[in-house]
């Protein structure tokens, strides 16, 4: 079983349809920025990152995040109140912190495999919780009864 849905083919038929999509970009040891993948060729050459994590050219535009609605969040697992377990790191915890403090609140939304739904996720007070879950059979709505 792959680690994380692949999501090549949502990407594609969003720039087809004129779409602006972003993709992280690792900055320092502890920053993630997103930076734009402008069409389908830059998609087919995005660079590894030293964790092997496909990443844009950072010569893209950077986002401002108050034109941003959605973002995509990759998981190991994922559970029914929007707890999620990333890699340990915390990039995305620290962005989505980042935005809160600029008064931003996008919608946060899971991609993962159906099996990556479990019970329950632990999570700790800086741990941002999605608001939906796509997998590919199923959307979930999530409950944000999280204590």
């Amino acid at each position: 079983m792959p680690l994380e849905i692949q999501t090549d083919a949502a990407v594609r038929s969003l720039l087809k349809q004129g779409k602006t999509v972003y993709a992280p970009v690792v900055t320092s040891k502890d920053t993630m920025e997103f930076y734009t993948v402008g069409s389908e060729d830059e998609l087919g050459c995005l660079h590894k990152n030293h964790w092997g994590i496909p990443e844009p050219k950072r010569c893209g535009e950077e986002m401002l995040a108050e034109g941003v609605d959605v973002v995509v969040t990759p998981g190991l697992a994922f559970d029914r109140c929007g707890r999620r377990l990333g890699q340990g790191k915390g990039y995305y915890d620290r962005y989505f912190e980042r935005l809160r403090k600029r008064g931003l609140d996008p919608r946060l939304i899971g991609f993962c495999l159906d099996e990556q739904i479990v019970k329950e996720v632990p999570t700790g007070e800086d741990d941002a919780c999605v608001g939906a879950i796509v997998t590919p059979s199923r959307v979930l709505a999530c409950k944000q009864d999280v204590n």
